[in-house]
């Protein structure tokens, strides 16, 4: 869920909110066989472009690296997509494969994409975002005495989610701030007209999403309805 459009404002209260939301719905069903510590996303995902996207009629036949769970949104954006690992990014850049990538601000530098690609389009909420997990063997966690189990409880959780999240976000305004103020780099933010559009093609991406969970006997309006908070929801 929290990899679609525009429902994570920051890493940090992404990260909090889909910890919280893990333990109040989804603790008895999924990650079950490990210690889950804290569910964490990187900062809002922009797109970032060899040329500038200034509506989204720029993007038409453009190449756009996705994950695999991105390709249903990039094609809706009007984008062709590339699925790549992000190790491979740099590569197809530079040779032609790809023409843009949807990214975090950091791993722009990360993966030395700065050298190619000079125009990055901001969303309020992010375009996307990924979720990670960080867990402990569950088997290791129950050999432990009860006094450590507590101080492992008490230090995961929510707290944990939001403390790495904020350093996904820490490390996206180093590089959002490096671009901003580089001459040869282009950072803008997409226009109230924009956003109307990008919307509008987002309600597709979301349908298909509550119709997965749904099937899943998940509640999937009420589920966004407490992620959206972060966000500005569907």
């Amino acid at each position: 869920m929290i990899e679609l459009p525009f429902l994570s404002a920051s890493g940090e209260e992404g990260s909090r909110k889909i910890t919280e939301i893990w333990q109040e719905n989804f603790a008895d069903k999924e990650f079950t066989d490990t210690k889950l510590l804290a569910l964490h996303v990187h900062a809002p995902g922009a797109l970032h472009t060899k040329v500038k996207v200034a509506s989204l009629d720029d993007l038409k036949g453009q190449k756009i690296r996705t994950l695999g769970s991105g390709v249903e949104w990039a094609e809706a954006l009007g984008a062709t997509a590339v699925v790549m690992p992000a190790s491979k990014a740099h590569e197809a850049l530079a040779r032609g494969v790809a023409d843009g990538i949807l990214f975090p601000f950091d791993a722009i530098q990360s993966y030395r994409l700065e050298e190619i690609l000079p125009y990055h389009l901001e969303v309020p909420n992010g375009l996307y975002t990924i979720t990670f997990f960080f867990a402990l063997n569950k088997e290791f966690y129950n050999s432990l005495p009860d006094d450590l189990k507590a101080v492992i409880d008490a230090n995961s959780g929510p707290d944990l989610a939001a403390e790495i999240g904020r350093h996904w976000d820490q490390a996206a305004e180093v590089t959002y701030t490096a671009l901003s103020e580089d001459p040869g780099h282009e950072v803008s933010l997409a226009s109230p007209e924009m956003m109307a559009e990008l919307e509008s093609r987002a309600s597709a991406v979301f349908d298909a999403w509550k119709e997965i969970a749904t099937e899943k006997g998940v509640d999937a309006d009420g589920i966004l309805a407490k992620l959206a908070a972060t966000g500005s929801g569907q």
